[in-house]
């Protein structure tokens, strides 16, 4: 499984690609995708460098009297509390779960010594993920051309039920939506035209 990301779709807009051996999915990207990539332990350390830098500055302010400096710094230093109380809470509450799970899991442990349970158990998990179903199956993609324009790679997709998808993206994200469309297609990556050929 491969994700590509930084793909604009015609239509749907920006988005994530995620290909498997047998097709892929399309998964809505937003303006803030950058947001996933910080580690929620980042988060709580700059909330907490924010207030303690802000809430120092705010007392520095107060005690050389200047009032109104003092103000708006104490002010500013609220988000920035919230956004750690936040933070501490959901930490707390993972904390809590996961202790919480652990202990069930070895209180319910012993029951395994059961056949029933043994089997009833076997027949409810089977220990992997539900599957999603493929947006764009093998099966669904007709054909696909490719072609250079001012963003870069240009990739259009031609379903066999008459639908059709324009994938473009530029830098690194073109060579991997490349690469995984000949991959997907089972062939080797042929050079681009530069404009779709008119039918």
């Amino acid at each position: 499984m491969t994700e590509v990301s930084g793909v604009r779709a015609t239509p749907g807009g920006r988005v994530r690609l995620v290909f498997q051996p047998g097709g892929f999915n399309i998964l809505r990207d937003s303006r803030f995708s950058w947001l996933r990539s910080l580690d929620e332990d980042w988060i709580g350390g700059l909330a907490l460098l924010g207030a303690i830098g802000l809430g120092i500055g705010a007392a520095a302010a107060a005690h050389a009297g200047l009032r109104p400096l003092a103000i708006a710094l104490g002010v500013l230093v609220i988000p920035f509390v919230v956004v750690l109380l936040v933070f501490l809470v959901l930490k707390a509450i993972e904390s809590l779960v996961g202790w919480i799970v652990l202990i069930g899991l070895i209180i319910l442990f012993p029951l395994l010594l059961f056949p029933g349970v043994r089997q009833w158990a076997g027949k409810h998990w089977d220990g992997k993920p539900a599957a999603r179903r493929l947006d764009w199956p093998r099966e669904r993609i007709a054909s696909t051309r490719r072609a250079l324009d001012a963003s870069g790679l240009a990739v259009q997709v031609l379903g066999a039920d008459g639908a059709t998808l324009v994938l473009r993206a530029g830098g690194e994200a073109a060579r991997q939506l490349d690469t995984e469309f000949a991959r997907l297609l089972g062939g080797p990556a042929s050079p681009p035209a530069r404009t779709f050929a008119r039918r």
